[in-house]
């Protein structure tokens, strides 16, 4: 558990920590930079508090063994290449204040089965590159 003090994750704050296997934010968490869990690749679970509403690029790039995610209903961004190479991510729903589903941010997803997202999302046409050719997109 982060210190109720941390309120934005730095970064490459925890870039390459290779022992973590999950991680539980703290509530005043609502700020998660460039990159901050990249290459974790152990990590398996990740608790991302409601007060999260900005999720930068790279944030959780090849983190390999997460297979599933929560995403807050208060995001409102979503970095390019967030989960990129996250090949062990099944599915994931993207929040209805999220207005863009931007470059790579799922690219070489390899597992995953199905995405949800509302309807007039902007997608880049680069969001899904390297998925699986079955992945199911589900606008509600």
């Amino acid at each position: 558990m982060l210190p109720s003090s941390v309120d934005t994750i730095g970064q490459y704050a925890f870039n390459n920590c290779f022992d973590i296997t999950q991680v539980q934010m703290n509530s005043n968490v609502s700020t998660l930079q460039n990159g901050t869990f990249k290459d974790c690749t152990s990590m398996s679970l990740i608790s991302i508090n409601s007060a999260v509403t900005y999720i930068s690029g790279m944030c959780f790039r090849n983190c390999s063994s997460l297979t599933g995610v929560s995403l807050p209903s208060g995001l409102t961004y979503l970095g390019s290449q967030a989960f990129m190479d996250c090949s062990g991510l099944l599915n994931i729903t993207i929040p209805q204040y999220v207005p863009d589903i931007h470059h790579q941010a799922f690219k070489n997803c390899t597992s995953m089965q199905w995405i949800s997202y509302k309807t007039g999302t902007n997608i880049s046409t680069t969001a899904f590159e390297g998925c699986s050719s079955s992945l199911v997109q589900i606008p509600y």
